[in-house]
């Protein structure tokens, strides 16, 4: 038996709580890639309180500063988590393809046509 279908059968024997903590990070990193930027671009669309220089400076401080914490937490967290199973299951590179590795470049590339060539 090769060295490649030890590792394939040893990655049906990595515990469940390394899938479902990578799965579940793999999830959160997407969602923090979606509610950091959705911060910066509320930013430019809440006009109400644009009006003083008061509200101005009240919208910069308290209205975005949550969805921007939150965002960069769930990235940093999920990241760790990634890593930390990646630290632990590092020997085993067919069960962090398939579990790390491919589930988090599914979820980065475009959903909107194969991302090869130009947009319609």
């Amino acid at each position: 038996m090769s060295e490649y279908d030890a590792m394939i059968i040893q990655s049906y024997e990595i515990p469940i709580l390394y899938c479902a903590l990578a799965g579940l990070c793999n999830w959160l990193f997407l969602a923090g890639f979606i509610v950091f930027p959705g911060a910066f671009s509320s930013l430019q669309d809440a006009n109400i309180l644009a009006q003083s220089d008061a509200g101005v400076t009240l919208q910069r401080a308290i209205q975005h500063s949550l969805p921007l914490y939150m965002g960069g937490f769930t990235c940093i967290t999920s990241f760790l988590g990634l890593l930390y199973v990646f630290w632990r299951v590092r020997e085993n590179y067919v069960w962090l393809l398939n579990r790390v590795f491919m589930p988090g470049m599914a979820n980065a590339l475009p959903k909107t046509g194969t991302g090869l060539g130009p947009q319609r």
